[in-house]
């Protein structure tokens, strides 16, 4: 198991304890992989001569984290994977992305369906309201460096996709929040 990126950093900011004490309970509970938080790097050593953790938890880690490199042929070759054919023939497949939208539709999940407002009924009006309804860029979210935000389809365009034709989709900007120039100027301080 590997943690999203400084997964186990972030849990000190929710006041679950300091990144020493938190890295020995995600080894505990079967984390092997700490994306670049560091806190199985500076703390593993430290947890080991406390008794905190033990060698054969660290050892269980290290193997599994191995035989999956070792299952990918990434032991052989590290860059296996890393060429510009393979992402054209295999990765944005047609195929792959219906497997990701099917994916995607089956991960959801509702926790409160007030009024029974979901799923939208394909008639009557919704209002998009914001900068975001109709960006393509963001769709993608933060770990885009792999897609192409230029196949992607914005909320505004999916209301307006033939499914949704008997629907009043009414859209303002709102906010200049994507080219306010005085915005992105105090956010980079």
């Amino acid at each position: 198991m590997v943690t999203d990126y400084t997964a186990i950093n972030e849990m000190e900011a929710h006041g679950l304890g300091n990144i020493k004490h938190l890295s020995g309970l995600a080894l505990k509970v079967g984390v092997d992989m700490d994306m670049v938080g560091e806190g199985f790097l500076n703390n593993l050593k430290d947890l080991l001569k406390e008794g905190i953790v033990t060698m054969a938890d660290i050892e269980n880690s290290c193997r599994l984290v191995l035989e999956a490199k070792e299952k990918l042929g990434l032991l052989d070759d590290p860059y296996r994977y890393c060429n510009d054919q393979r992402a054209a023939n295999e990765i944005f497949t047609s195929q792959n992305k219906e497997a990701a939208r099917n994916i995607a539709e089956h991960s959801f999940v509702l926790l409160k369906n007030a009024d029974q407002v979901l799923p939208l009924k394909k008639s009557g009006t919704v209002a998009l309201i914001g900068p975001l309804a109709d960006d393509h860029r963001n769709m993608l979210g933060s770990w885009s460096a792999a897609g192409d935000w230029k196949q992607s389809v914005s909320v505004l365009e999916g209301f307006r996709n033939p499914n949704y034709k008997t629907v009043n989709v009414l859209y303002a900007k709102g906010a200049n929040l994507l080219e306010d120039q005085q915005l992105i100027k105090l956010l980079k301080c």
